[in-house]
């Protein structure tokens, strides 16, 4: 299936979002409201003008507006999984991947959830490993999440 000049601006758009948003995390641990702000509208524009190029029934637009619906549920869970932690996930987590919805939609969306906690996972395993080898203490050190999806997220809009 061809992917049309809009599909591309997505991709291309989403990537820079993923490594703004990531470099941000990595070197402050928080991103900057701007940066969900204008992305989140170019997402909407971007994906609203797909929908308007591509979909030609009701039921295709239906398909694509459910999509975005059902891919801001993961931002809105990990929102919520942020409150009930005390906020040991970070809200700008939830955030991302809110904004991310308008890019990936649902099944992408939750790839990249799942594909960047399994290189955290591994990560912070290593991490423990290695403190645990030096008899250091490792319990405090916090981790930020969005430069694991880096790889994930451009595997995703490449592949």
């Amino acid at each position: 299936m061809m992917i049309s000049w809009i599909g591309r601006c997505l991709r291309l758009v989403f990537v820079l979002y993923l490594l703004t948003a990531a470099w941000q995390d990595l070197r402050s641990r928080t991103i900057s409201t701007e940066v969900f702000a204008v992305f989140g509208m170019a997402g909407i524009l971007l994906r609203g003008g797909q929908l308007l190029a591509e979909c030609r029934t009701a039921e295709q637009w239906s398909a694509g507006l459910t999509d975005t619906g059902l891919a801001l549920l993961v931002g809105a869970g990990l929102l919520g999984l942020s409150v009930a932690t005390g906020h040991a996930v970070g809200a700008g987590d939830g955030l991302f991947f809110m904004v991310s919805s308008f890019y990936l939609g649902l099944w992408q969306n939750v790839a990249l959830l799942v594909g960047g906690l399994l290189l955290c996972f591994l990560f912070c395993s290593g991490l423990l490993l290695w403190g645990c080898a030096r008899n250091i203490r490792v319990g405090a050190y916090r981790v930020p999440f969005l430069p694991f999806l880096v790889p994930v997220g451009i595997g995703l809009v490449w592949l």
